[in-house]
């Protein structure tokens, strides 16, 4: 009995090992403290890495590919074919680490990063209001998500 219950110990303090704990990043040290910010579309991905086909650079090298590295649950797992907007930094290798604390993010499964936080649903909500609740918030974090690749833009024209 009493190694069971050690076992189950065990484990539990394991799941915690591999939990990544976020804070908020502002967005001035995100981008003082990123190499590369990048927009892009993933091509390829696998446990390790994914390809990154540069759409338009913000920060950094002109870049037309970049690798980016998985290496923990911290990391950003993005899909192929989704169109993410990347903030990350470039390690020795030439690969990119982002993590997914910070702001990079895909245009078809964000968050908001200007601070707008989800409130839970109350309990009597029709599925036709949870429905266009959830339609008003993507349109809040879309615009979000389209004024920060402006302020990217202008920043990059301005230094």
């Amino acid at each position: 009995m009493k190694k069971s219950i050690f076992i189950i110990i065990l484990l539990c303090l394991n799941f915690r090992l591999y939990s990544c704990i976020c804070t908020t990043i502002p967005f001035e040290s995100e981008y003082i403290n990123s190499d590369v910010i990048v927009l892009g579309v993933i091509t390829t991905m696998n446990e390790d890495n994914y390809e990154l086909e540069i759409i338009e650079s913000y920060k950094g090298s002109e870049y037309r590919k970049l690798t980016g590295k998985i290496t923990n649950s911290c990391s950003i797992f993005p899909s192929v074919g989704e169109k993410w907007l990347i903030y990350a930094e470039l390690r020795d290798d030439s690969t990119i680490f982002s993590t997914s604390c910070g702001s990079s993010r895909s245009f078809t499964s964000f968050f908001s990063a200007l601070g707008y936080d989800r409130q839970p649903y109350p309990e009597n909500m029709t599925e036709e209001q949870y429905e266009l609740n959830n339609n008003i918030i993507y349109g809040i974090e879309l615009q979000e998500l389209y004024f920060e690749v402006n302020t990217l833009r202008f920043r990059k024209l301005t230094n």
